[in-house]
């Protein structure tokens, strides 16, 4: 009997010291948060504006942020958020890189963020770069001679419209969605695991396309298409051009609409 009880005493002893140690690590805890804008929520609507400087060549847009992009006589960036949220919207140089990020730790927070807007004015747009999991609209029509878009490991929304000679679209190890539209004498596109090209308002002579995706491509074309397919990812296409099989690896198949 006095084993038991002692035994039992002991356990309590135990009990008592796990609980102590988590209310203890609860308090720090709950102390540590105070001051995190996830506690103190997304806070009133404000706008920021940040001058940019004249040297930027190209722009790259990560992380879940919605960005508009607009063409305009001077550089400079507007975040429109919440005040506790705001501040987080990283807006970097490296070298003649633009970078754009959101440094939020609250994305686990539904509507934390959620009317976070994002909106560039640039002199001028020839290429960008996108890794992120937002939107990403080019808000003007793009005239210039060549164009890249370039994705790598991207999970969000391209949408743009365009007046080029040549535009290249290169999507890699992500399943970002393009939208193109307008005008463009050449297209070269390349395409990894489940990303998409929507052409169809994108009115191309000559179409030069390797997919390695599971995604499709949609394109319309007038002269000629040069294919090169790895993957299931079907290539539809639009017009009478002539069909130039480079590489048929895969189950993805080419297809008049």
């Amino acid at each position: 009997m006095r084993l038991r009880i002692i035994q039992n005493l002991e356990l309590d002893t135990d009990f008592k010291m796990k609980l102590l140690v988590n209310i203890f690590v609860a308090v720090l805890l709950f102390v540590s948060c105070g001051d995190d804008p996830c506690f103190k929520g997304s806070g009133n609507t404000v706008i920021e504006t940040r001058d940019l400087p004249d040297s930027i060549i190209t722009f790259q847009v990560s992380d879940n942020l919605n960005v508009d992009v607009f063409l305009s006589d001077r550089n400079y960036v507007e975040i429109e958020g919440g005040e506790n949220v705001v501040p987080y919207v990283s807006v970097e140089m490296s070298d003649t890189v633009l970078l754009l990020k959101n440094n939020n730790k609250c994305n686990f927070l539904r509507d934390f963020d959620q009317h976070l807007k994002v909106r560039l004015y640039l002199t001028s747009i020839t290429r960008f770069m996108f890794d992120g999991s937002g939107v990403l609209n080019i808000k003007d029509t793009l005239k210039v001679n060549e164009l890249l878009v370039k994705s790598l490991r991207g999970s969000g929304t391209i949408n743009l419209v365009v007046n080029v000679n040549r535009i290249r679209i290169s999507l890699e190890d992500g399943s970002v969605d393009v939208h193109v539209a307008g005008l463009a004498y050449y297209l070269n596109t390349y395409l990894t695991t489940s990303s998409t090209i929507d052409a169809r308002f994108l009115l191309t002579t000559t179409c030069g396309i390797s997919t390695e995706s599971a995604g499709d491509m949609i394109v319309n074309v007038s002269e000629s298409i040069y294919a090169s397919i790895y993957s299931i990812g079907d290539i539809l296409y639009h017009g009478s051009p002539d069909i130039i099989i480079e590489a048929h690896e895969g189950s993805g198949q080419l297809i008049n609409y």
